[in-house]
């Protein structure tokens, strides 16, 4: 629990890191917000510091709907309303429930439900508003994956975790081809299978085969989904350090309609390379957080 003065200078150090690094996206996903005050809180920093520096005011917008973490964490949205339109906001699956395999007692299948974003950003060229779909996820960890005392449990959520996503993308999909989905977030899960099971790879609709994982997946979705990770220089593949261990499990996937307009894809270095000493000095933006913030960048006009 941080104290008030704690908290401000948090939000501070969040709100300079957003600014000069991140250069104020137009949307990002957040994981691990208290609650939806806390988020307008730091929206308003961000706010308020911007005009100060030199920069334009973004006018950023909160948005998050409380999910079944039983520590109070949910994901959330900040939107630049200065430049985007938000067209609906809406959480998923929150109610979904699976049998514990341990216990045969039905537990929420979503801890920090998944929260879809639709909006538009008007295009100046087509005089069109460039729409799109996003959705910021924060899954199950890896604690208890491999206690014998847990692990049937935590390894059957995140397969079922992986599924919910694979289902909920192909049936957008199937309704529309055409619809510029991204999925985002903390998937705490890597971009290849991990021999127990491939969280990632069901959800980008290549799930490893059945002969090759314990815990295998059906393939649910068509047409696949492209993880941005894959397509950057390994030695650049990791956003987060554990026992020392770099390795990337915050990912940006994307449908095939938004293939063409991507831009780039990168980390923000401000954080798995620093010293966690970093985040008591108020002078350093670094080590906010313990993971590197996935970047997206798109272009209006297909290349």
């Amino acid at each position: 629990m941080l104290t008030t003065d704690a908290f401000n200078r948090r939000l501070k150090k969040v709100s300079m890191a957003i600014r000069d690094y991140l250069q104020t996206p137009d949307v990002i996903g957040t994981v691990e917000v208290e609650d939806l005050s806390a988020l307008k809180r730091l929206a308003d920093q961000i706010n308020d510091d911007a005009v100060p520096a030199g920069k334009p005011n973004p006018k950023y917008e909160a948005y998050l709907i409380e999910g079944n973490d039983g520590r109070g964490v949910d994901v959330g949205f900040l939107v630049k309303s200065a430049r985007v339109r938000v067209v609906e906001v809406k959480q998923l699956g929150k109610n979904e429930k699976f049998k514990k395999p341990d216990t045969g007692e039905d537990e929420f299948l979503n801890d920090r439900p998944p929260l879809l974003l639709r909006a538009s950003i008007d295009d100046a060229k087509t005089g069109k508003p460039f729409e799109f779909m996003l959705i910021v996820n924060h899954l199950k960890s890896m604690l208890g994956y491999n206690d014998p005392k847990q692990m049937a449990n935590v390894r059957l959520k995140k397969k079922l975790q992986a599924e919910f996503l694979a289902r909920t993308v192909a049936e957008r999909l199937k309704a529309d081809p055409n619809e510029r989905i991204a999925l985002l977030g903390d998937f705490n899960a890597f971009q290849f299978n991990d021999g127990v099971m491939d969280v990632v790879g069901t959800i980008k609709g290549k799930p490893t085969p059945k002969d090759s994982v314990m815990m295998a997946s059906d393939d649910l979705l068509d047409p696949d989904l492209t993880d941005l990770v894959d397509v950057i220089k390994p030695e650049e593949r990791y956003s987060y350090t554990f026992d020392g261990n770099a390795q990337a499990i915050d990912h940006i996937l994307i449908s095939p309609a938004l293939v063409n307009y991507v831009k780039g894809f990168g980390y923000a270095r401000v954080n798995a390379d620093y010293p966690e000493v970093f985040r008591n000095d108020d002078k350093r933006v670094e080590r906010y957080s313990d993971h590197d913030p996935a970047i997206a960048y798109f272009s209006l006009d297909p290349k």
